[in-house]
């Protein structure tokens, strides 16, 4: 399926139901532009309430921001929460599929938040032939701490 370059696509592992498919990790999808840039959002309730008086305002949500960058030394993935919901625990984010991307990644060298983070390289993976980075670890980022910024980065070597 091809995607429009320069937007992060927030998506779950689909289940046989709704409730059973928002239960699953959060995972992203970026497709990169010519400038090697995508941003993206995430609005995120309870998947059943009504929007009091079609007013957003009074309406219980989280939403996101997130914006991805890379060049020939590093990559950044930011996410930013502007709204945090009342009572709507969220799951973790644990892949991060990343299209057109051209750089060999040090994924050891990967920090959340400036601290280092371990992922799993055994489940991650990226291709020089497809340009795809698929980084997957259990628990990468969890939503429910330590926010409302996150910032993941990591050097590439061919810098």
């Amino acid at each position: 399926m091809p995607f429009l370059g320069g937007y992060i696509l927030p998506r779950q592992r689909p289940s046989t139901t709704t409730v059973a498919s928002r239960l699953n990790e959060f995972q992203l999808l970026v497709a990169l532009d010519a400038n090697s840039q995508a941003s993206g959002e995430l609005y995120w309730d309870d998947g059943e309430s009504l929007i009091p008086n079609d007013d957003y305002s009074q309406h219980n949500y989280h939403h996101f921001l997130y914006n991805f960058t890379v060049n020939n030394q590093s990559a950044t993935l930011t996410i930013t929460q502007d709204r945090i919901g009342t009572n709507l625990p969220l799951n973790t984010l644990d892949n991060i599929e990343i299209l057109g991307y051209s750089y060999q990644p040090n994924l050891k060298s990967a920090t959340l938040n400036g601290s280092p983070v371990s992922i799993n390289t055994q489940l991650s993976s990226w291709s020089p032939f497809t340009k795809v980075l698929n980084i997957t670890t259990s628990g990468l980022i969890d939503l429910n701490k330590n926010g409302p910024i996150w910032t993941l980065s990591w050097q590439n070597l061919n810098a």
